[in-house]
């Protein structure tokens, strides 16, 4: 779980979003990226992480190898961390991790919707505990560089199925003091 909470958005800093080589939608990447990182017990440089600004000196992989299962697990949980839950169809920590970025990211959901995932309460004890400022709405630009350099990627659909960029604005976490 906390690999995947870690590495989920990974594809979205500039120096791998910038690589117009693909079309891949970030989370496609980031599942791609964190299978390679994880796959090798030890630090390693690769052409993919090449221009993520580290060497092989200062990055670092688990020290013990992971199973091919736990990797899966990891994996298939950054991949589907957007998409639409479907019943029987995500493992446990993939649907830890939607539903963790869906509170994180948009504030449990559409308010007024029956997309709402988590109760008001929910929300509101969150945002008193960990409270939130306008700088952390960060994931709004790079999602929107997203839709305009990769216009066929997975991502579009969602966003244009929902609004979700204005749903990430007018997340409720940003607004609790």
């Amino acid at each position: 779980m906390w690999l995947a909470a870690m590495l989920h958005d990974v594809t979205l800093v500039p120096e791998v979003q910038d690589d117009l080589a693909n079309q891949l939608s970030f989370q496609i990447q980031g599942g791609i990226l964190a299978h390679e990182y994880l796959s090798y017990p030890q630090p390693q440089l690769t052409s993919n992480t090449l221009h993520w600004g580290t060497n092989s000196k200062n990055r670092s992989t688990p020290a013990t190898p992971l199973s091919k299962y736990q990797i899966g697990e990891v994996v298939e949980s950054i991949v589907l961390h957007t998409d639409t839950m479907q019943p029987g169809r995500l493992n446990l920590c993939a649907q830890a991790t939607h539903l963790g970025i869906m509170l994180d990211a948009l504030g449990g959901g559409p308010p007024a919707d029956i997309l709402r995932l988590w109760h008001p309460d929910t929300i509101l004890n969150g945002a008193k505990e960990w409270p939130r400022t306008k700088e952390n709405e960060s994931l709004v630009e790079p999602l929107m560089r997203e839709l305009e350099i990769k216009p066929g990627c997975q991502t579009t659909t969602g966003a244009r199925a929902f609004p979700l960029l204005e749903l990430m604005r007018s997340n409720p976490y940003f607004e609790m003091k």
